[in-house]
């Protein structure tokens, strides 16, 4: 992967991680707290995407 091609890479990657923890992650909250999605199920998602945008040092909210 050439300079420029991990330059661009790793910008997707925090645009990726914002709209993860700006965008979705507080929707599946509320969507929790509103009995829409149950909690195990966000839990496990919040889990996988953590996994994946290797957000582990991130803080976690508990209803997620």
């Amino acid at each position: 992967m050439t300079r420029s091609a991990r330059a661009v890479h790793a910008a997707k990657l925090v645009e990726l991680r914002a709209w993860y923890l700006a965008g979705l992650r507080p929707k599946l909250t509320e969507a929790v707290g509103s009995g829409t999605v149950p909690a195990p199920a966000a839990a496990a998602l919040d889990r996988r995407l953590r996994d994946f945008l290797d957000l582990a040092d991130e803080p976690r909210e508990e209803a997620a």
